[in-house]
């Protein structure tokens, strides 16, 4: 599975490519509806990529 498949399960871009910062994606919750938010931040490690992503409407 590559980095790009292995990612998407849990945050989709609309491209369905390697996301980058400021791409818009849907982010697949527990049990609830994806929820679309912005990446901000991406660090590759050896095990795969992490994405940070701001959600719409994180609740506070």
């Amino acid at each position: 599975m590559s980095d790009a498949e292995n990612c998407s399960t849990l945050a989709q871009s609309d491209r369905r490519k390697m996301m980058k910062v400021n791409d818009r994606v849907t982010v697949k919750t527990d049990g609830g509806p994806r929820r679309p938010g912005v990446v901000l931040a991406v660090e590759e490690f050896s095990e795969g990529t992490m994405y940070l992503v701001s959600l719409e409407d994180y609740p506070l």
